[in-house]
């Protein structure tokens, strides 16, 4: 998505942004669990630990998940920016997350600019 908004903004006027909500409160997991659960659970084999401290993490992570219309919501309010950033967290999770990747350029749009100027001598 980075290489994308990097040529599409100024050869055809189209942005890119990576929506990064979090978790989102859907009937997904709750079907997955149950699915397992009525399958015979998870194998004791040794992905069951990797697998244990994945949910255990993702549990205490994201205990109070978004709902999908308070994302639909942030996506209409991202369609009617002026001006669009690369990256937009819309929760305090994946915030969290994803901070020590962007900490220097949260938006993304520095970055952007940096290979603009060095591939398309924008």
């Amino acid at each position: 998505m980075e290489s994308l908004a990097t040529y599409y903004k100024p050869q055809f006027n189209i942005d890119i942004t990576l929506l990064e909500p979090g978790a989102i409160a859907t009937n997904f997991v709750p079907s997955a669990i149950s699915h397992i659960q009525n399958t015979g659970g998870f194998l004791d084999d040794e992905y069951k630990p990797i697998l244990q401290a994945y949910l255990d993490t993702f549990a205490k992570r994201n205990s109070v998940p978004q709902t999908a219309e308070s994302v639909a919501d942030v996506m209409m309010e991202l369609v009617n920016m002026e001006a669009k950033p690369l990256r937009l967290r819309i929760s305090e999770s994946a915030d969290k997350f994803t901070a020590f990747k962007t900490s220097d350029d949260p938006t993304g749009l520095k970055g952007i600019q940096n290979t603009r100027s060095l591939q398309l001598g924008l």
